[in-house]
């Protein structure tokens, strides 16, 4: 929602040079289609979507699209070009921007793209590029449009402490994690054995609410690490053909865990698991040549996720999560549907809408019986983009101090936030999320057994503190004489200090005291 009507605008960028915004009714907003400039091979057009975030503080929402011909630009809503635009990123720019605030010195959000040349690129709102940037990612050069298009730099927490990385694949077959500041993050890059066109997913596979990082390469295989750049057990997984598009991420079984779905070019859809191993009906025959990436909604209100492409086939198809074809969600175009389709509820009926463009030069929208809520919007757009105002954090894209993995999971939506308390108990979701207590069961809390170890009385006596440990996060015991207002706790055991929990289960600390202290706690930090 550009303007604040209460509906969502759609933007699309064309091979015909322009960028179009487009009320949810059809209607071009005010100001637009507006055009780019060519370079000196007459190239002008754009291959990827726009992007919108506040990249000048001033509360309100730009666009921001790359060209064919490297040129960045960035528009306010009436369609004036933003002072310091365009910029040139080198030979192209086919990856869709992430806009995102990275560098805390403002409230304005930087535009990352990855440039022709193999480099990353991460600038303000007026075109100045941040101290470090460009990147070099090492790969081949866009010479002569030998890319199809770029991979999208996203921007996550992948140790979910707070701090910012970018990640993005690279012609050079790797992987790269940049901290924000420039530098690698320590793991990576992780290599591939080809061409990375693929965006970086991150997706919980493991049940622990930490990403991994899942990307296809241009050899066919769907690989997976976690956080320190460690291939996963099970892959990579070995696909029939190139892959292009990007992996999306849901749990379509409802067992808790996350399955990928992922389109070799020739058409065939797979669902692997965690494990590595195609689900039962998958993949899907091949039937035409894709680019673009899958999304995962409820298309038909049958309760259950389904996946949803498009192909040079002209149409757009569904399949159950069992792997058949939804045929009464089969919806024909004029030619090629080559982008991702989305689906969000443009003009706030409650219900969802599928949004999608084609060669024909056309853009058609197909009104769904689904009621638009989180659960059934699994994975509504490219990189799974739920937020519908602005560009977000991957692994929290509400910055609400919760992954969204652990949300959808506990939750099943996005509503609620850190600071609630959704099961009532006492106790924050955030605090159940850094204990690793259930946030959704009133009965499931961090709780300490106190207890006293026999001995002789004398000034000082020896206590064990009991409690259940959860892996990966780390317990820190505590002690004071009065709950007196301004009364400092001292740690228990200086000698000890923090223990880290290898393994869920039980854990406890015993320690001499003073017999002046009689109040105890544990912090629990992840």
């Amino acid at each position: 929602d550009l303007d604040g009507d209460g509906d969502c605008e759609i933007l699309y960028g064309s091979s015909d040079g322009k960028v179009y915004v487009m009320d949810h009714l059809g209607q071009e907003l005010s100001g637009w289609p507006q055009s780019s400039k060519a370079d000196l091979q007459g190239r002008y057009g754009f291959v990827v979507s726009p992007s919108v975030g506040d990249i000048d503080g001033d509360g309100a929402l730009e666009i921001v699209c790359g060209t064919l011909a490297g040129h960045l630009y960035a528009w306010e809503l009436d369609g004036s070009v933003i002072s310091g635009f365009p910029q040139y990123v080198g030979r192209s720019a086919k990856s869709v921007c992430a806009v995102v605030d990275i560098d805390d010195a403002d409230d304005a959000a930087e535009i990352i793209v990855h440039g022709g040349k193999s480099e990353l690129w991460a600038m303000k709102g007026n075109g100045t590029a941040l101290s470090g940037y460009p990147l070099e990612l090492g790969g081949d050069e866009d010479e002569f449009d030998s890319w199809i298009f770029a991979s999208s730099p996203i921007v996550l927490d992948l140790e979910l402490d707070g701090s910012l990385q970018i990640a993005v694949g690279s012609t050079s077959g790797e992987v790269y994690v940049f901290n924000t500041d420039g530098s690698v993050v320590d793991g990576w890059p992780v290599a591939t054995g080809d061409w990375v066109y693929s965006t970086v997913t991150p997706v919980d596979l493991d049940g622990d609410y930490e990403p991994e990082i899942v990307v296809a390469s241009a050899d066919g295989k769907v690989h997976a690490w976690n956080a320190a750049g460690e291939v996963v057990a099970g892959f990579p997984v070995t696909l029939d053909a190139p892959v292009y598009g990007s992996v999306a991420a849901a749990d379509m079984t409802g067992d808790g865990a996350n399955e990928l779905v992922v389109a070799s070019s020739s058409g065939a859809v797979y669902m692997i698991n965690k494990d590595g191993n195609f689900m039962s009906g998958w993949p899907t025959s091949p039937s035409a040549t894709t680019f673009a990436s899958p999304i995962i909604i409820d298309v038909n209100n049958d309760g259950a996720l389904d996946v949803v492409l498009g192909a040079q086939n002209s149409a757009l198809q569904a399949w159950s999560r069992n792997g058949e074809l939804i045929l009464s969600q089969v919806h024909e175009a004029g030619d090629w549907i080559d982008g991702t389709a989305v689906a969000s509820d443009i003009d706030k009926d409650g219900l969802v809408e599928l949004v999608f463009g084609a060669y024909d030069g056309k853009v058609y929208v197909i009104d769904l019986d689904t009621p638009a809520t989180d659960a059934n919007l699994a994975w509504p757009a490219f990189r799974g983009d739920r937020v519908r105002g602005a560009d977000a954090v991957s692994t929290d894209s509400d910055q609400d101090e919760l992954p969204d993995a652990f949300e959808m999971a506990q939750f099943n939506g996005l509503e609620q936030s850190g600071a609630d308390d959704f099961d009532l108990d006492g106790v924050s979701n955030a605090n159940e999320w850094i204990a690793g207590t259930n946030a959704a069961s009133a009965s499931d809390f961090f709780s300490v057994q106190l207890s006293y170890l026999p001995g002789e009385p004398s000034a000082s006596r020896r206590v064990r503190l009991t409690w259940n440990g959860v892996a990966g996060r780390c317990y820190t015991s505590w002690q004071c004489g009065q709950l007196d207002e301004g009364e400092e706790w001292e740690l228990a055991d200086p000698e000890s200090g923090t223990i880290d929990c290898e393994s869920t289960g039980e854990m406890s600390h015993e320690f001499d005291v003073s017999a002046d202290d009689c109040f105890f706690r544990i912090s629990v930090t992840r």
